[in-house]
C-alpha cells in the first residue's frame, strides 16, 4: 500500500476509534445509574469489541499488511462506519444523561422508542456497524472470529422489549431487583408486571416515579435483520448498460426464478452482478442478498459457511452438522425472509451438478427452487451455464457500444480529452470494460509521463507492446482476488480450461489466431491427410519472445516430429481429443464440436452463411501468444487442407 493509502485508511480508522471510545467511555459512566435497563447495561459492555477490531485494523494498515486494493474498497466501508458510529454517539448522548442531571423520565420516555423495538434506531445502527465490519473483514483488514457474537446477540434482543416502559404506580409486594433498587412485582391475570421504584438520581424527577415492563413469556427471538456479502463496495464509476438490466429484471421478476449472465472473460459479467446487487438492497432492505464463490468446489462450500455465519444458521458450529442441508432448510423457509443470490464466476459446472455418492444431491441442488427466492449465475461458458439454467435464462453479455465505452472512459479518466483519441483508444481495446479499466489504470498511474494519445501509440506499435500494456496486472481493479486482472491474463484463464477439457478445440483457436480476425473461411481449417514437411523445434529465444504472459500453458513432452504424417505432428496426442484423419466421419463431427465450443465460451462468431468465422482482435492476440513456441508452427503445419 502507498504512503497515501496508509494515511488515508489510518486517518478513517482513527475516526472511528474516536467516536467509539467517546461512546464506551458514555457507556461506563451510566454503568452504576439506577433503573438502567439490565440489556443497555449489557449491551456497554460488549462495545469494546468494536474497539478491538479498529485497533487490530489499525496496527494491520501500520504494518503494511493490506493490499492496496483491500484498502482502496475499505474506504468507502470506514466512512459508512464512521458516519454510523458518529449516529450512535449522539443517541448514547441523549439516551445516557450525566450524573446529576436530573432528567431521567423526560429522556427516558422520550427515548424507549429509539432504543427498544422492531424500529429501534440504537438496533439500526448497530446492526449498520457490525454489517461494515464484516465487509472489512472480508477485504482482510482484520479477523472477527466469535468476536461480535454477543455484541449481535444483544442487538437483535433489543426489538423484544417492544412495548417499552410505562409510567405507573401503586401498592405491591417490593423487593431489591439486581441493581439495589427497590420494585414492585405486581400479579394481574396472565400478565407479570415489574415496577421500578427508582431514588433520586439519573432516570426519575423524584422519588414517586415508579416504572413497570411488560415481560413476555417464551417469546421466541427475532431473526437476523437481512443484510449483504457482496465482496465489493458500489462502484461509483459503473456504467448502466439499462438494456442489460432490463432483461435481468425481466427474468428474475417470477417466483424462484433464475438467470445467468454469460459472456467472455473481462466482458463485466460480475460487475453488473455487483451492481445488481446493490439495487436490490436498495429497493427491498429486507431482501438478503447473497454472494457465492462458484469457481472451485473448495471456495463454494467456504462461500456458504460464510453466509451460515452471517444469517447465524442454528447448529451450523457442530462439528458434525452438515453445513449444505443447514443452509438449504434455512434458504427454504419462508420466514427467514426473501432472498437473492449470485453464483460468480460458474465456468466449470462439472463440480456443481456432480452427485454425491452419499446423499445423491449434487451441490447446486442446496440452492432450492422457491417463490422467496432467486439466483443470478455469471459464466464465460455457454455451455456451462445451461447446465444450472435454461438457455431461455440466458443473457449474453457482449462488449460496450461506443457511448457505454467513451462514458466510462471519461468516469475512469476523469479529465477533459479529445472524443476522437478516446473513441480510438475504445476500439483498440475491443470495447472491453477490463481492458479499458486496465488501460486507464495505466494512464493514470504513470501520469503525467503518459496520455491517451501517448498510450495509444504504444498499443499501436507493434504486437509485443501491446501484448506487455494488456499483461499488466493491475491491483487497483475491481476484482476478484483470484481473478486476473488483466484482459491478456483473464482470457488465458479461459484458454486453459479448453486444453483441458477439449484439446482439439484449443488447437483449432490457436490456427485460427495466425489468420486475419475476419472472414475466416470454414475450408482453411479442415484438416486433409497429407504428407507434409517437418517443423523442427522452435529456439529457445523464440519461445521466449513470445511467452511474453505470465504463465505458459504446459504441456506433455513430445519428441520433435521427423518424417512423420503432419497430422499426427499436429494433433494433440492421446486423451485429448486427438483426430482420426482416417475416418471423415469422426473428422466432420470432431471439427463440428471445436466450432461449437469456442462459440460457446465467446471466442468466435459464425457469419448468418455459416462458412466464415471472426474473432475479436484481443482474443486473436492473446491466443497466439499463448500459443507461442511448438504451438505456433504445429498449428501451422495443420494448414495442408482442401475444401470439403
Amino acid at each position: 500500500m502507498s504512503g497515501a493509502e496508509v494515511i488515508v485508511a489510518i486517518s478513517l480508522i482513527d475516526a472511528c476509534i474516536g467516536i467509539t471510545k467517546t461512546i464506551i467511555d458514555i457507556g461506563r459512566a451510566v454503568q452504576d445509574a439506577q433503573g438502567l435497563p439490565p440489556k443497555l447495561r449489557a449491551l456497554c459492555d460488549q462495545l469494546p469489541a468494536i474497539e478491538d477490531l479498529l485497533e487490530s485494523a489499525h496496527d494491520r494498515c501500520d504494518e503494511g499488511k493490506v493490499t492496496q486494493d483491500a484498502s482502496n474498497s475499505a474506504e468507502p466501508i470506514l466512512r459508512q462506519c464512521e458516519q454510523a458510529l458518529g449516529e450512535l454517539r449522539v443517541i448514547f448522548r441523549k439516551v445516557f444523561p450525566k450524573d446529576g442531571d436530573n432528567r431521567g423520565k423526560r429522556v427516558w420516555k422520550g427515548a424507549k422508542a429509539v432504543v427498544f423495538g422492531r424500529d429501534s434506531q440504537l438496533q439500526k445502527l448497530l446492526g449498520t456497524i457490525q454489517d461494515n465490519l464484516k465487509m472489512l473483514e472480508q477485504k482482510e483488514i482484520f479477523v472477527i472470529g466469535d468476536k461480535l457474537d454477543a455484541l449481535q446477540q444483544l442487538t437483535e434482543g433489543l426489538a423484544e422489549d417492544d412495548g417499552g416502559k410505562n409510567i405507573n404506580s401503586g401498592a405491591g409486594n417490593l423487593f431489591a431487583n439486581e441493581s439495589g433498587t427497590q420494585t414492585n412485582h405486581l400479579q394481574s391475570g396472565e400478565r407479570s408486571q415489574q415496577i421500578w421504584v427508582n431514588n433520586p438520581g439519573v432516570y426519575n424527577a423524584g422519588p414517586a416515579t415508579t416504572y413497570n415492563t411488560y415481560i413476555p413469556q417464551d417469546r421466541p427471538k427475532p431473526p437476523p435483520r437481512a443484510s449483504s456479502n457482496v465482496p465489493f463496495s458500489r462502484d461509483p464509476e459503473f456504467v448502466d448498460r439499462k438494456k442489460l438490466f432490463d432483461q435481468i429484471n425481466a427474468k428474475l421478476a417470477a417466483p424462484g426464478a433464475r438467470a445467468a449472465l454469460v459472456g467472455l472473460g473481462g466482458v463485466g459479467k460480475s460487475q453488473i452482478a455487483i451492481e445488481y446487487c446493490y439495487r436490490v438492497r436498495k429497493l427491498s432492505p429486507d431482501t438478503w442478498v447473497l454472494w457465492i464463490h462458484a469457481s472451485t468446489a473448495a471456495r463454494f462450500e467456504q462461500s456458504v459457511r460464510d453466509i451460515a455465519d452471517l444469517v447465524k444458521i442454528k447448529g451450523r458450529n457442530d462439528p458434525s452438522a452438515d453445513v449444505y442441508t443447514l443452509f438449504r432448510s434455512w434458504l427454504r423457509d419462508e420466514r427467514m425472509g426473501r432472498w437473492m443470490i449470485v453464483l460468480d464466476n460458474a465456468d466449470d459446472a462439472g463440480f456443481l451438478v456432480e452427485r454425491d455418492s452419499r446423499t445423491g444431491r449434487t451441490l447446486f441442488g442446496y440452492l432450492p427452487t422457491v417463490e422467496h427466492g432467486t439466483v443470478l449465475i455469471t459464466s464465460r461458458s455457454n455451455a456451462a451455464a445451461a447446465r444450472l439454467v435454461d438457455r431461455r435464462d440466458m443473457i449474453d453479455v457482449h462488449p460496450m457500444d461506443e457511448e457505454h465505452a467513451l462514458t466510462l472512459l471519461g468516469k475512469k479518466l476523469g479529465q477533459q480529452a479529445d472524443r476522437n483519441d478516446l473513441l480510438a483508444l475504445a476500439s483498440a481495446l475491443d470495447f472491453m470494460p477490463l481492458a479499458i479499466a486496465q488501460a486507464t489504470a495505466y494512464i493514470k498511474s504513470v501520469a503525467p509521463r503518459c496520455s491517451v494519445p501517448r498510450y495509444l501509440e504504444q498499443l499501436e506499435r507493434s504486437s509485443r507492446s501491446k501484448t506487455n500494456l494488456l499483461s499488466t496486472n493491475s491491483e487497483e481493479l475491481r476484482r476478484d482476488h483470484e481473478a486476473k486482472n488483466s484482459i491478456m491474463l483473464a482470457l488465458q484463464v479461459s484458454f486453459e480450461h479448453i486444453h483441458r477439457f477439449r484439446r482439439s478445440a484449443a488447437d483449432l483457436l490457436s490456427l485460427m489466431s495466425f489468420y486475419h480476425h475476419q472472414e475466416i473461411p470454414e475450408f482453411l481449417l479442415r484438416i486433409t491427410p497429407v504428407k507434409g514437411p517437418t517443423f523442427p523445434r522452435p529456439p529457445l529465444s523464440d519461445k521466449k519472445a513470445s511467452g511474453t504472459l505470465t504463465r505458459q500453458i504446459r504441456r506433455r513432452p513430445r519428441k520433435p516430429p521427423i518424417n512423420t504424417d503432419v497430422t499426427e505432428a499436429c494433433t494433440a496426442g492421446e486423451g485429448h481429443g486427438a483426430i482420426e484423419a482416417s475416418d471423415d466421419g469422426l473428422v466432420d463431427h470432431t471439427f463440428e464440436q471445436d466450432i461449437i465450443t469456442l462459440r460457446e465460451y465467446h471466442f468466435i462468431s459464425v457469419s448468418p452463411g455459416g462458412t466464415t468465422f471472426e474473432m475479436h482482435r484481443l482474443v486473436q492476440l492473446a491466443a497466439k501468444m499463448w500459443t507461442g513456441g511448438i504451438w505456433a508452427l504445429s498449428s501451422v503445419g495443420r494448414a495442408k487442407y482442401s475444401p470439403s
